[in-house]
């Protein structure tokens, strides 16, 4: 039986020392039925050049060139064009086991699944990585509540829930489902709405996903910075949520929120004061349904006074 094509978008902007590395991963996997669609996304040194030099080794790889828009619309356009009955995405400064896919769609086939995903490594410029995986690894079957458990958990789990890479998606959820252009934490407004329309979603528990951790990257802020455009996402997911009829999920993302507006609040700018008036508003509201948390509890009692 002839296996499903799978779609690769692969966003690329200002990777020249990357680039090579992470799309010879993707064109040496085990799994070959690939549909593999680098997106130059305006880069300003070799890596839109690169692209087309990789589209002449391999003829899956099809290259867009397109103004700089950022990474959400980067996806986008490869979404436009992509006819794989499934969908994944890969950062051009990562790299992927050379049985990535083969696994993925292993899983993803066995029970008709919506979504798989996998676990990560984390690495360093000039590190040399371990590829080595185990032949039997664990898998862990998740309902829309559970992978939503961990979605917005805290740590590890909860990133490799949200974010984009690392999974394999059917892609109907992507014919009503875009990110959006232009906002920081694009995983974090997407793929919620993906997870509430999803039924049956695999974990794989190996690590088949190289991430290259960079200094001066977005996520090197995480906690030195206030994270205004988190508070935004969580807002608008409670949002969405509510309207859906969810309490459920809707008491999951109020622990979040008042965590970000908590982090937010104590840099004690201009800019965050206003998060102490929200802090007080939704624990108010919410304080009977969430987990008992005594910093909560605290933190309202000295910013309520």
């Amino acid at each position: 039986m002839e296996k499903d094509l799978i779609s690769v978008i692969v966003p690329v902007y200002n990777v020249e020392k990357y680039l090579e590395k992470c799309v010879d991963s993707i064109i040496n996997q085990t799994y070959e039925n690939l549909e593999i669609i680098l997106v130059d996304d305006g880069a300003t040194d070799n890596s839109g050049k690169m692209c087309d030099e990789l589209a002449k080794k391999d003829s899956r790889i099809k290259v867009i060139h397109k103004e700089n828009g950022g990474l959400s619309d980067a996806r986008n356009f490869g979404l436009d064009i992509a006819t794989g009955k499934y969908i994944s995405f890969i950062d051009s400064d990562d790299y992927i086991n050379k049985k990535y896919f083969e696994i993925l769609y292993t899983e993803i086939k066995k029970d008709d699944y919506d979504i798989a995903f996998c676990d990560y490594k984390k690495f360093y410029e000039n590190e040399v990585v371990d590829e080595s995986i185990h032949d039997k690894y664990k898998t862990i079957n998740h309902t829309k509540y559970s992978i939503l458990e961990l979605y917005y958990d805290i740590g590890h789990k909860h990133e490799k829930a949200v974010v984009a890479w690392g999974k394999l998606y059917k892609a109907e959820f992507f014919k009503t489902i875009r990110y959006p252009k232009g906002k920081r934490g694009e995983d974090e407004l997407t793929h919620y709405k993906i997870y509430n329309q999803a039924e049956k979603i695999v974990e794989i528990k190996e690590k088949l996903l190289y991430y290259l951790t960079r200094k001066g990257s977005l996520s090197s802020d995480w906690y030195t910075k206030p994270r205004h455009y988190m508070v935004e996402a969580f807002e608008e997911e409670l949002d969405y949520f509510v309207k859906n009829n969810e309490p459920e999920v809707e008491y999951m993302i109020v622990d979040r929120l008042l965590r970000e507006l908590k982090h937010n609040y104590n840099f004690k700018t201009k800019s965050t004061e206003k998060y102490g008036e929200m802090f007080v508003k939704y624990y108010e509201k919410y304080k009977s349904n969430i987990k008992a948390n005594k910093s909560y509890e605290n933190f309202y009692l000295k910013i309520s006074k």
